[in-house]
């Protein structure tokens, strides 16, 4: 459910209300409105909470991957880059060496 459907119910439930003829059902009513209204809010709290979250994981990811690379550099700068490839017999470099 999405806070714009609580809202909905909670209008309908207060139109409902003001349109009873009876204390007992108006007085109902107006309560289920209330209970409508804080579902909506809460629904709302929920959904930025998430948001918030989400954005946390991808600031998280974003710097895992960039604590990966930095790991990648230091190693270079410690001298253990991996070795380039042998060259392939027959070619210039091949030959050269």
């Amino acid at each position: 459910m999405i806070p714009k459907e609580a809202r909905t119910h909670a209008a309908v439930c207060m139109h409902l209300a003001k349109t009873a003829s009876s204390p007992t059902v108006q007085k109902t009513l107006a309560d289920l409105a209330k209970q409508w209204k804080r579902l909506a809010n809460e629904l709302d709290d929920a959904q930025a909470l998430q948001k918030a979250l989400d954005e946390l994981d991808l600031k998280t990811a974003s710097e895992s991957d960039l604590s990966f690379s930095d790991e990648s550099e230091q190693s270079d700068q410690q001298g253990l880059q991996p070795r380039p490839p042998k060259p392939t017999p027959g070619t210039p470099d091949a030959i050269a060496g």
